[in-house]
């Protein structure tokens, strides 16, 4: 059938039960349903085989992209709000506002964590080329409130110290150890 003129339908539009329905007195169209709760309403599966487009985006549920199983985010921003397992996150600035369960991979030049964190694989903070613990750090860090190291701390170079320190228990020096005139011991 071909339609040479403009195609107007008045009062809605239903195809087959629940296939596309148009509810003309609220400017509503859906696939999947008879009752639309938005401007598009689609229940069922998304299928687009080119870049899909949203200004803004909010998911509510599980959101899977990328392989199967594997969820993939890539973004200039992001703030994640609520429970979220995130397979592999690639943002400029990713703020956690509440809450990650599991994580993959991430990259991020910015992260801020505002409610706690747990990393359950290494954690590689400066792109080293090989992580070598847990934890691993390229570049400087800086604790700014007090740290406690519940096993042994092990330094590869020099401690400088730059207020009192207090050794508890036995210490051992090995080496050339320096310590100024006024040390009480």
């Amino acid at each position: 059938m071909a339609v040479n003129k403009n195609f107007v339908v008045k009062n809605g539009l239903e195809v087959d039960t629940n296939t596309l329905f148009v509810d003309s007195a609220n400017n509503r169209v859906a696939i999947g349903t008879t009752v639309p709760t938005a401007a598009l309403d689609v229940r069922g599966k998304i299928l687009s085989d080119s870049q899909v487009e949203s200004f803004v985006g909010k998911f509510v549920g599980i959101v899977t992209a990328g392989a199967v199983g594997v969820t993939t985010m890539t973004t200039l921003d992001a703030v994640v709000t609520g429970f979220s397992t995130l397979g592999k996150a690639n943002a400029t600035s990713l703020n956690v506002t509440t809450g990650f369960s599991t994580v993959q991979s991430l990259t991020a030049t910015d992260l801020t964590v505002s409610i706690g964190a747990t990393v359950t694989k290494d954690l590689n903070v400066g792109a080293a080329a090989t992580v070598g613990a847990a934890l691993t750090v390229t570049g400087g860090a800086k604790f700014a409130a007090d740290s406690r190291f519940e096993k042994a701390l092990e330094i590869g170079e020099d401690l400088n110290v730059g207020a009192a320190a207090t050794i508890t228990g036995i210490s051992t020096f090995t080496g050339a150890a320096k310590f100024a005139s006024n040390s009480r011991f």
